[in-house]
């Protein structure tokens, strides 16, 4: 059951961040097309924003059920390593990323690099005594579930 709700967190995260990269367009494509098919594309765009709306909503309503059931439900250390197992493998994939700037070099970008590496490396020194309550573990969770969804933001188109 808490291998099923971190896998659910976990794809609801990943979900989210691909869908916030959806919508975009090319702004010199634009420029260079005819008035009938920047007339056609704006409508496409203005659909595909009110579509991206509406996933966003929904995923974040299963997003605070699903914090919700885990705040329910008991969160084991194990649950947070696996959890953070995946927050480290997004840092490192989107820190080369970055490097290789692939991802635009930018303050926000570094800031929540940042956030993800103190996440990870209190993480890595943490012990199942640092987390003695649930609660304390879920106020993890939701740390390393909100970083993760940030790092997932950052994915180039």
């Amino acid at each position: 059951m808490k291998k099923k709700l971190i896998a659910m967190l976990l794809a609801v995260t990943l979900g989210a961040s691909m869908l916030t990269a959806c919508g975009g367009g090319d702004a010199k494509a634009e420029k260079k097309e005819e008035p009938a098919k920047e007339s056609v594309q704006a409508a496409d765009e203005a659909k595909d924003a009110e579509v991206e709306e509406e996933t966003e909503e929904v995923v974040e309503e299963v997003a605070e059920e699903t914090v919700e059931e885990a705040a329910e439900e008991e969160v084991s250390f194990e649950d947070l390593q696996e959890l953070y197992a995946s927050l480290a493998d997004n840092y490192n994939a989107i820190t080369e990323l970055y490097l290789n700037e692939n991802i635009q070099q930018d303050d926000d970008v570094e800031e929540v690099l940042n956030k993800a590496k103190e996440i990870i490396e209190m993480m890595g020194e943490a012990t199942e005594d640092d987390f003695p309550d649930n609660a304390s573990r879920v106020k993890m969770v939701e740390a390393m579930m909100a970083v993760n969804e940030k790092l997932g933001e950052l994915l180039p188109e």
